[in-house]
């Protein structure tokens, strides 16, 4: 996989090697979706997929259950864990929902749903004006039109009857 950045060796990420910062690529691959819905380009849609494909298979750390902070892309091996699941960890569901519309792939939804369920329990606000609710806005569309909307509606967000 041809990275879209080799970022610089540093102390902060990975100190020594280049390297790729996940929640950075999901972000790539929001604005690949934004721009192949407008234009149909199967170049993006290819873009779409082999990146979702990276971020599953070489950024998600099983043992954990998060995605890396950043992966050297030397082929090193090196990687960084992320121990902050409300932060940029909330960024990386909605590129892969990008990615299952266009591709539907399992894991791209299981490794979604993941996240969600560790971050719910959070502080995390998915509120409507709250911090996480515009990166969750698309997992939680999906899970509504995947499976109704009492999966969708986290138990901490209200809800008016």
């Amino acid at each position: 996989m041809k990275f879209l950045h080799d970022n610089a060796p540093d102390p902060r990420h990975i100190e020594n090697h280049p390297f790729e910062i996940p929640w950075q690529v999901a972000i790539a691959i929001d604005g690949l979706a934004a721009y192949h819905e407008l234009t149909s380009d199967p170049v993006a849609k290819n873009m779409i997929v082999e990146l979702a494909d990276f971020l599953v298979k070489d950024c998600w750390n099983k043992t954990t259950g998060t995605f890396y902070r950043a992966i050297a892309t030397d082929g090193s091996g090196v990687k960084k864990e992320d121990t902050e699941m409300g932060g940029t960890q909330s960024w990386i569901p909605s590129a892969l929902v990008a990615a299952h519309r266009l591709e539907p792939k399992p894991e791209y939804m299981i490794l979604s749903d993941a996240i969600y369920k560790g971050i719910k329990n959070s502080n995390a606000s998915f509120e409507r004006g709250g911090i996480q609710y515009t990166w969750w806005q698309s997992y939680l569309r999906d899970n509504y039109d995947r499976e109704g909307i009492r999966r969708a509606i986290p138990e901490s967000a209200p809800v008016k009857r």
